[in-house]
């Protein structure tokens, strides 16, 4: 569906002139551009785009965007290569695995990135569980998104460095809004679960692990893409698009205070409740390094079955 234009006088205005007009730099406006369809999943780390719509930043660069909600992140690249969508997010390693199949495309933009000590996504087990080392999950049941997605490779990863046996663990795919009521019900016995789903276990669970930095101290956990042949059609669609994502990067990890409203509305919750949550960190340039780690890692746990150079996963029109 499309979602209509908020409140500009609340969300936007009030925003810029609290910042000063530097904060929203000019990116070229462009009057030739194609309108452009977005497909999101409703979470912090995949807000960019909206926060770059509200925020003026799409109007900036000269872009028309119309933004769709998906149910789950596993419909939006179907979506993609069906041609009901032009871009939409993936998280990285589900990219190159597409990528490694044959499917056309490329990543056009970077989107949030894992920095240690700044997770938005985290293992979390029961308050009251008796699990305490990675040892401790041999035998056990966790939840994670996807099989052989950047979560499940996170998860055994940690086991298998801190001790435990990761194929002695029973995964199950559950969505991130399912997997709060299955931890609390005991049917899971630990979550791999991103925000806002973690603020809302903490009445009942505690963080058991921050795996995803198994991987590396910072690497890129989620970015956007788009096909060959639109990216070959819409080469200045491409090019505005990531650096207005650059740009609002740049602002929002800055501007928690101002983004909180933006993803409340978004998240349908109350904006005290977004105020506690653990928010995403985006990436402000554009680094192809940032996606060795999710190479190293998929190749190590099968998830790739070749090497590939980070910069050859992205569009040449980004670089």
């Amino acid at each position: 569906m499309t979602v209509k234009m908020p409140t500009r006088r609340d969300l936007f205005y009030g925003t810029a002139a609290a910042l000063g007009t530097a904060a929203i730099p000019d990116l070229g406006r462009a009057a030739t551009l194609a309108p452009i369809r977005v497909a999101l999943v409703v979470s912090d780390s995949s807000a960019l785009c909206e926060y770059a719509r509200v925020g003026g930043f799409l109007d900036k660069a000269g872009m028309t965007v119309d933004i769709q909600y998906l149910a789950n992140g596993g419909a939006s690249l179907p979506a993609l290569l069906g041609g009901t969508i032009d871009i939409t997010p993936s998280n990285s390693l589900s990219a190159l695995i597409a990528q490694e199949k044959g499917l056309p495309l490329k990543i056009i933009a970077m989107e949030a990135i894992y920095r240690s000590g700044q997770a938005s996504t985290l293992m979390l087990v029961d308050r009251d569980s008796p699990l305490q080392t990675a040892r401790d999950l041999e035998g056990k049941t966790v939840a994670i998104s996807t099989l052989l997605s950047n979560t499940h490779i996170a998860v055994m990863r940690w086991i298998d460095k801190n001790g435990g046996n990761s194929k002695a663990v029973k995964y199950i795919e559950l969505g991130f809004s399912a997997m709060p009521a299955a931890l609390e019900a005991k049917r899971v016995d630990a979550i791999m679960v991103a925000e806002p789903n973690i603020a809302a276990s903490m009445s009942f669970a505690r963080v058991f692990a921050d795996a995803y930095g198994s991987y590396a101290p910072t690497w890129l956990q989620d970015c956007f893409v788009s096909t060959d042949t639109w990216i070959a059609a819409h080469p200045a669609e491409t090019k505005s698009f990531c650096a207005a994502m650059l740009a609002t990067a740049a602002w929002a990890n800055r501007n928690h205070d101002k983004t909180a409203p933006i993803l409340a509305k978004a998240l349908k919750m109350d904006e005290h409740v977004v105020d506690t949550m653990r928010r995403a960190v985006f990436a402000e340039k554009v680094t192809p390094a940032l996606l060795q780690p999710v190479v190293d890692a998929g190749l190590a746990y099968g998830a790739l079955t070749k090497p590939i150079s980070p910069a050859d996963a992205f569009s040449r029109q980004v670089l």
